[in-house]
């Protein structure tokens, strides 16, 4: 008879604890101190590479957590 209410102890304290509520990290934490990388298929010159350094330039700004962002030109990966 104990051992049925031990086994009963025990399984009663494995459900409680398989629904303990699950922590997730907030945005800002994740993007906190990371780099995002923007890559362009266009030449440097570019009208298309203006426009991404611009983004790139005043993206990080506008993302929780500031993020470092770097602008990578690829020409002839998958451009234009």
């Amino acid at each position: 008879m104990t051992g049925r209410k031990s086994l009963a102890a025990i399984a009663v304290l494995a459900g409680s604890l398989a629904f303990t509520p699950a922590r997730a990290e907030t945005v800002t934490d994740f993007y906190k101190g990371k780099t995002i990388r923007v890559v362009t298929g266009a030449g440097v010159g570019g009208s298309y590479a203006v426009y991404a350094q611009l983004a790139s330039r005043h993206l990080g700004r506008f993302i929780p957590g500031s993020p470092t962002v770097v602008m990578q030109s690829m020409p002839g990966v998958s451009g234009p």
